[in-house]
């Protein structure tokens, strides 16, 4: 990924506004049930290639969370391999994943993790909360992250002021380049964050095209590690996170599993929980087992 203003303006010179439109419009009118995802990744290499957003790096030390509910016969699940995805089991597009390929869906928050499975009254849940070792921090692309912020009025951390802040200002001066850029970030920003309806999944072509192109790119000496983009399923209350699986391994080891049922739902997005239900994981050992409380 591109981070230099001269870096920048040299990729986006070689492209003109009417390419641009006509990579757009070509992959908006295209059918996502026939179209294939290396036409879409081919069709949109040149324009991401050219894309300025910076790359973050998360907040040093902040725990990131995963959901899965339990079948109605499992009390408490016994391992990790039962909360991380498995790709025999992925027989549908996701956001960044093809069928049958792992992607690590996490959230910055326990909460919005239960929505991202849909949790209702009477599901059991078991939540998996993950922490960074050593500190590491992944660099991680942002895709509508300034949105989220602003809808909350909240200020990005750190040294980073909002990309679309630091865009203005290495390309202050270049009106062409700067139109440019906004015409690749609202197409990426509106395709990759579209809603998509169970039964519609061939529609995540499109963002699984968009994930494996920014996921293919770096910032020397540093590979990008994943992405960063506003939760749909709790109405952009928090950041949800999408790292490939030896990159999630590589960052995170998992804190503990906190088990919990589902007794009601609150407004603003929150739950109800039966306290009576709920259990935390004494320790997960080195292999995934969850050794809960009861357990010796």
């Amino acid at each position: 990924m591109i981070n230099d203003a001269t870096a920048i303006q040299k990729a986006l010179s070689k492209l003109d506004h009417k390419s641009i439109e006509r990579t757009i419009e070509f992959v908006k009118r295209g059918d996502l049930k026939t179209i294939q995802i290396d036409e879409i990744k081919a069709s949109l290499n040149e324009i991401l290639s050219a894309y300025g957003a910076y790359a973050k790096s998360i907040g040093k030390g902040h725990h990131l969370f995963r959901a899965m509910k339990h079948n109605p016969d499992e009390e408490r699940f016994h391992s990790l391999t039962r909360i991380y995805p498995d790709p025999t089991y992925l027989t549908k597009l996701g956001r960044a994943n093809r069928k049958h390929q792992a992607m690590y869906y996490l959230s910055g928050d326990c909460v919005v993790a239960l929505h991202e499975v849909k949790a209702k009254p009477g599901d059991v849940v078991t939540i998996l909360e993950c922490v960074p070792h050593d500190d590491l921090s992944p660099i991680l692309i942002p895709i509508g992250i300034d949105e989220l912020l602003a809808r909350h009025g909240v200020k990005a951390g750190g040294d980073f002021p909002h990309a679309s802040v630091r865009i203005q200002e290495l390309l202050k001066h270049d009106d062409r380049n700067l139109q440019k850029y906004w015409m690749i970030d609202e197409f990426l920003r509106t395709e990759f964050l579209k809603e998509v309806t169970e039964g519609n999944e061939h529609e995540y072509k499109t963002t699984v095209a968009i994930a494996e192109l920014l996921l293919s790119y770096s910032i020397p000496p540093r590979r990008i590690d994943g992405l960063a983009y506003p939760t749909i399923a709790a109405g952009w209350i928090h950041a949800n996170v999408a790292l490939p699986p030896e990159t999630f391994h590589q960052f995170y080891v998992p804190l503990a599993c906190h088990r919990v049922k589902i007794r009601g739902l609150r407004p603003n997005h929150g739950f109800l929980l039966d306290r009576e239900i709920g259990l935390m994981s004494k320790e997960i050992d080195d292999d995934g087992v969850i050794i809960w409380p009861d357990q010796t």
